[in-house]
Protein backbone atom coordinates (compact mmCIF):
# COMPACT_ATOMS: atom_id res chain seq x y z
CA UNK A 1 0.00 0.00 0.00
CA UNK A 2 1.23 3.53 -0.92
CA UNK A 3 1.56 5.99 1.77
CA UNK A 4 0.27 9.70 1.53
CA UNK A 5 3.58 11.13 0.32
CA UNK A 6 4.28 8.55 -1.97
CA UNK A 7 0.87 9.21 -3.49
CA UNK A 8 1.35 12.62 -3.15
CA UNK A 9 4.80 12.74 -5.43
CA UNK A 10 2.91 10.59 -8.10
CA UNK A 11 0.59 12.97 -8.59
CA UNK A 12 2.34 15.61 -8.40
CA UNK A 13 4.89 14.17 -11.38
CA UNK A 14 0.93 13.52 -13.08
CA UNK A 15 0.39 17.04 -12.86
CA UNK A 16 3.02 18.91 -13.99
CA UNK A 17 3.49 15.36 -16.80
CA UNK A 18 6.59 14.10 -15.45
CA UNK A 19 7.51 10.92 -15.90
CA UNK A 20 6.83 8.69 -12.56
CA UNK A 21 9.60 5.82 -11.47
CA UNK A 22 7.74 2.75 -10.29
CA UNK A 23 9.41 -0.54 -9.20
CA UNK A 24 6.95 -3.67 -10.19
CA UNK A 25 6.91 -6.78 -8.55
CA UNK A 26 8.64 -9.50 -10.32
CA UNK A 27 5.37 -11.18 -11.51
CA UNK A 28 4.22 -7.78 -12.99
CA UNK A 29 7.82 -7.33 -14.85
CA UNK A 30 7.79 -10.67 -16.52
CA UNK A 31 3.91 -9.80 -18.17
CA UNK A 32 5.50 -6.58 -19.28
CA UNK A 33 8.20 -8.59 -20.86
CA UNK A 34 6.11 -11.15 -22.37
CA UNK A 35 4.06 -8.34 -23.73
CA UNK A 36 7.41 -6.67 -25.36
CA UNK A 37 8.36 -9.96 -26.69
CA UNK A 38 5.10 -10.29 -28.50
CA UNK A 39 5.99 -7.52 -30.63
CA UNK A 40 2.60 -5.98 -29.97
CA UNK A 41 4.42 -3.12 -27.84
CA UNK A 42 7.19 -1.22 -27.98
CA UNK A 43 7.64 0.08 -24.92
CA UNK A 44 6.96 -0.77 -21.04
CA UNK A 45 5.08 2.42 -21.23
CA UNK A 46 2.79 1.29 -24.36
CA UNK A 47 2.34 -2.11 -22.14
CA UNK A 48 1.30 -0.05 -18.93
CA UNK A 49 -0.57 2.61 -20.94
CA UNK A 50 -2.74 -0.22 -22.60
CA UNK A 51 -3.19 -2.08 -19.12
CA UNK A 52 -4.46 0.88 -17.39
CA UNK A 53 -6.87 2.20 -20.26
CA UNK A 54 -8.40 -1.60 -20.50
CA UNK A 55 -8.58 -1.29 -16.49
CA UNK A 56 -10.38 2.00 -16.55
CA UNK A 57 -13.15 0.76 -19.65
CA UNK A 58 -13.52 -2.67 -17.22
CA UNK A 59 -14.86 -0.50 -14.67
CA UNK A 60 -16.81 1.82 -16.47
CA UNK A 61 -18.82 -1.65 -17.80
CA UNK A 62 -19.02 -2.77 -14.37
CA UNK A 63 -20.27 0.80 -12.82
CA UNK A 64 -22.96 0.66 -16.55
CA UNK A 65 -23.57 -3.32 -15.65
CA UNK A 66 -24.15 -2.00 -12.05
CA UNK A 67 -26.40 0.84 -12.59
CA UNK A 68 -28.47 -1.15 -14.90
CA UNK A 69 -29.21 -3.75 -12.16
CA UNK A 70 -30.15 -0.91 -9.55
CA UNK A 71 -32.54 0.61 -12.76
CA UNK A 72 -34.46 -2.80 -13.34
CA UNK A 73 -34.49 -3.72 -8.92
CA UNK A 74 -36.46 -0.33 -9.35
CA UNK A 75 -38.43 -1.65 -11.69
CA UNK A 76 -37.00 -0.33 -15.51
CA UNK A 77 -38.06 -2.82 -18.03
CA UNK A 78 -34.87 -2.15 -19.74
CA UNK A 79 -34.73 -2.50 -23.28
CA UNK A 80 -35.46 -5.48 -25.53
CA UNK A 81 -32.85 -8.02 -25.88
CA UNK A 82 -32.51 -7.60 -29.76
CA UNK A 83 -32.09 -3.43 -29.28
CA UNK A 84 -29.48 -4.52 -26.73
CA UNK A 85 -27.29 -6.63 -29.08
CA UNK A 86 -27.50 -3.58 -31.31
CA UNK A 87 -26.17 -1.41 -28.89
CA UNK A 88 -23.64 -3.77 -28.04
CA UNK A 89 -22.61 -4.32 -31.74
CA UNK A 90 -22.65 -0.53 -32.52
CA UNK A 91 -20.53 0.61 -29.74
CA UNK A 92 -17.93 -2.62 -30.44
CA UNK A 93 -17.71 -1.53 -34.71
CA UNK A 94 -17.34 1.62 -33.36
CA UNK A 95 -14.28 0.76 -31.26
CA UNK A 96 -12.84 -1.30 -33.90
CA UNK A 97 -13.16 1.64 -36.70
CA UNK A 98 -10.83 3.89 -34.08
Amino acid sequence: MLNEETWTKAWRCIWENQPVAITLPPDVQQMVAAMLASGRYESEEEVLRDALRALVEQDEDLDAVREALAEWKDGDPGMPLAEAFEAIRSRADAKGST
